[in-house]
């Protein structure tokens, strides 16, 4: 745009907006003698109250260097200069971050009469954008050192987000995988099609989805197996989804359930199938105990780090806290399923040491908050003052039994509360978990502290209905009790009775 003083009207108008302007302005000669200068110059660079009206810009400035002098005399000859984001250099060795425009004004006979200067000084924006890239990086650099292929899409399938990993796996760079499809680099259509179904389902839906296992190809045509669990990432305003998605390399546990199998069949042809089966799987499940954890800690600890870092938004903490609920829950889950099959082959043992019940039962209260939150409930937690500091007790136990009991009452609770309740009767601890759910009828509350049991099947609430048997087991491991009292559509309270303090001396059932 040309800028053209036909009077000392139009001066004196371009001069009064000139004041107004978020931004540093001068006007100058085409001997680069100041005409005008608005406070906000003055303010910006330090340069008082006194008026620069015909001193020369390189006077009040020495500093500035040839390369800027060569700007101005091309803009004097007609050109126009933008910077988003230049460094300035004080006198003193300090640095100024500048966004600035440089245009020349004309005079009557359309000839040069000088130069116009916007300069917004940035240190602070420069500062953030530094930050924020630093930022990045080092997220950047926390994906790529993870061996499993972590990824992002949008609601058309196309890739936001690829880490090294899988840009490896399909021989091409993460920054040339943005924006594009997977076919584009799977070949196997099979494979393709049902990675868009379960897109399409978490992103429509709006729910986590994992798979235990599925097929990827390379595109030299290598097939591998992985684990995936794929979360959505909801907007702020909620309606624009995008989907997270992690996948671990479980080839070598396929290749290892398919010698399983094979073994099982020997088996079943030897005549002890089914008690074979049996035992081998509970043996290969206890003995994969760590290989299942592993990912999954990794997941949560990636997560809790991004949320303690206080570096997220508001939209994206709230994106990280359901990713780290809905991690929570698989976590508990595999080690529910793992736990179960220790108890069967009898190698899971009670590991007792010091014990801060206040502690325990704030840790649990607060890992719990996100998933009652997310339903509304209000989450209560009652600690008896009466309990001692420290008991001698199995946390790692004590913790499963409460945090089943809670995640199955967050489960069966749409409205009203959740509470947990610690509480010490003579030489008892007493564990008490109620909630406004909808309650367990009379001719369930036998069953449902077997494997596998739920009390209401196909209904939202779903899960695979072991830890309710998690408690029990591990309640008749420490010598203890579950009562069970609950009114249909009203309420249900677990009352879990165990010895106040563990003593390994034989009296202890290890299974």
């Amino acid at each position: 745009m040309q800028t053209t003083f036909t009077d000392a009207e139009s001066k004196r108008q371009f001069e009064q907006v000139a004041q107004q302007l978020p931004m540093a302005v001068a006007i100058l000669d085409r001997d680069l003698r100041y005409i005008f200068t608005n406070e906000r110059w003055l303010l910006d660079f330090h340069l008082g109250q006194e008026s620069l009206i015909g001193k020369n810009h390189y006077d009040v400035f020495p500093e500035i260097s040839e390369d800027w002098k060569a700007i101005h005399q091309a803009c004097l000859a007609g050109e126009s200069h933008t910077d988003e984001e230049v460094a300035f250099q004080r006198l003193d060795g300090s640095i100024d971050w500048l966004r600035r425009d440089i245009r020349p004004w004309y005079r009557d006979d359309e000839a040069v009469g000088g130069l116009i200067m916007y300069i917004s000084i940035i240190n602070e924006q420069k500062k953030a954008r530094d930050e924020l890239q630093a930022e990045r990086w080092f997220l950047r650099q926390v994906i790529d050192l993870n061996t499993s292929f972590i990824f992002a899409k949008d609601i058309d399938g196309r890739y936001t987000l690829v880490n090294k990993a899988l840009a490896d796996w399909y021989g091409s760079k993460p920054e040339e995988m943005v924006g594009k499809y997977d076919e584009n680099y799977n070949s196997q259509r099979h494979e393709t099609e049902h990675f868009r179904r379960d897109d399409l389902e978490v992103v429509r839906e709006r729910k986590t989805k994992f798979i235990p296992e599925e097929p990827v190809s390379s595109a030299e045509g290598t097939t591998r197996w992985y684990q995936t669990i794929k979360v959505p990432l909801i907007s702020g305003d909620g309606d624009s989804v995008q989907l997270l998605g992690i996948a671990t390399d479980i080839t070598e546990r396929k290749h290892a359930e398919e010698q399983l199998q094979k073994l099982v069949i020997q088996e079943q042809e030897a005549r002890q199938v089914a008690e074979t089966a049996s035992k081998m799987k509970d043996l290969f499940l206890a003995n994969m105990s760590h290989e299942l954890r592993t990912p999954l800690n990794a997941i949560i600890g990636f997560l809790r780090e991004m949320m303690y870092s206080q570096q997220l938004d508001l939209d994206n903490t709230h994106m990280a806290e359901r990713c780290l609920a809905n991690s929570k829950r698989l976590n508990l889950m595999v080690s529910s399923v793992l736990d179960l099959s220790r108890l069967a082959v009898g190698s899971l043992e009670l590991v007792i040491m010091p014990v801060d019940l206040n502690e325990l039962g704030h840790y649990i209260h607060e890992d719990l908050s996100i998933q009652a939150k997310e339903k509304g409930l209000q989450f209560e937690l009652e600690i008896d003052p009466k309990l001692p500091k420290m008991i001698q007790h199995d946390e790692e136990r004590l913790t499963q039994i409460v945090s089943n009991l809670l995640v199955n009452a967050i489960k069966y609770t749409s409205e009203g509360q959740v509470k947990l309740a610690l509480k010490q009767v003579g030489d008892k601890l007493i564990i008490e978990v109620s909630d406004t759910g909808i309650g367990i009828p009379s001719e369930m509350q036998s069953a449902i502290f077997e494997d596998f049991t739920q009390v209401q099947k196909q209904s939202q609430n779903q899960g695979v209905g072991l830890g309710l048997s998690i408690v029990k087991n591990l309640t008749d491991l420490m010598n203890g009790r579950v009562i069970l009292k609950s009114e249909p559509h009203d309420y249900t309270i677990f009352t879990v009775e165990l010895p106040l303090n563990l003593q390994d001396d034989g009296e202890i059932n290890h299974g």
